[in-house]
């Protein structure tokens, strides 16, 4: 009977130490919870400057624009001029060599060629002015939207308080361990998408005197004018992500008003992957605008 006493009293510690345990668990969990949901409601970098942003990878897109893009643009361009004024002598000869009509072909294929070549060696002053429209619009949503950080603190006393106590904390605790884990995953793809945007642009930048190159080729100039709506259409999504995100705190601005902690978790758990969804359909959102704009 002394054996069986001592080994209930082992156990009955051994239970009361991991309910300690899993309720100490859930306080830091539910801490960490509430942490990540602040760090998912703030859009900070949005605000940025491509060169701001990340001053490194801004040099590399504008060296290689200079140095290896340019010089092979110029020569795309050099070769669509040349087909541009075979059409022009086509034209011509199939209007019975007009002297008017020949002048002002000639005179409009020069011209085209002079501002084609004005854009393809400019283009990044062109990029930087779309770039420079979107940051306008983003600054404008800025001063009616905040930062997106969310003023709300979960009651962690009070939950902790409400849990079962012992081994009834092992399926509270499972459960903040799966939203946590939950909650990681959508806050890195939230930042990930959001740092997806720069790289691309500073892709863009990088080679966009390629595509601005067609633009003097009648067959081909659509590629450089969607080009640019592209790019515009990417410049454009920080302010749509600027907007979703300062959405964020009216979702999440119900947290921390009761509940289990579960229940407060979940909670979290369900706005964020709305802020997810709205993060993903950014860039439909401005593309939906720029397509528009024909």
């Amino acid at each position: 009977m002394e054996m069986v006493s001592t080994i209930t009293n082992l156990i009955s510690n051994v239970v009361t130490f991991a309910g300690g345990l899993l309720l100490l668990f859930g306080a830091v969990t539910l801490g960490t919870l509430d942490g990540a949901v602040n760090s998912m409601g703030q859009n900070s970098g949005l605000l940025s400057s491509l060169t701001d942003w990340n001053s490194t990878l801004a040099g590399y897109a504008d060296s290689i624009s200079t140095g290896v893009v340019m010089p092979v643009a110029l020569t795309l361009l050099a070769l669509f001029m040349i087909l541009e004024l075979y059409n022009a002598t086509q034209r011509i000869a199939m209007n019975g060599s007009n002297n008017a009509f020949t002048i002002q072909q000639i005179a409009l294929v020069m011209l085209k060629i002079v501002v084609c070549r004005w854009a393809v060696v400019h283009t990044t002053e062109i990029l930087n002015a779309l770039f420079e429209v979107a940051s306008t619009v983003t600054v404008g949503i800025s001063g009616y939207v905040g930062s997106g950080e969310v003023n709300t603190t979960v009651d962690i006393e009070n939950a902790i308080a409400a849990l079962p106590g012992g081994i009834g904390n092992m399926p509270v605790a499972l459960e903040l361990m799966v939203v946590g884990w939950m909650l990681r995953i959508v806050n890195i793809v939230v930042n990930t998408i959001v740092a997806a945007r720069f790289i691309e642009l500073y892709v863009y930048n990088a080679m966009a005197s390629l595509s601005i190159a067609t633009l003097c080729y009648q067959e081909l100039h659509g590629i450089a004018v969607n080009f640019l709506k592209s790019y515009l259409a990417v410049a454009l999504q920080g302010a749509v992500l600027y907007l979703v995100i300062g959405f964020y705190p009216a979702l999440a601005g119900s947290l921390g008003t009761g509940g289990s902690i579960t229940e407060q978790a979940w909670a979290m758990l369900g706005q964020s992957v709305i802020l997810l969804v709205a993060v993903f359909m950014s860039g439909k959102f401005t593309k939906a605008i720029t397509n528009a704009m024909t």
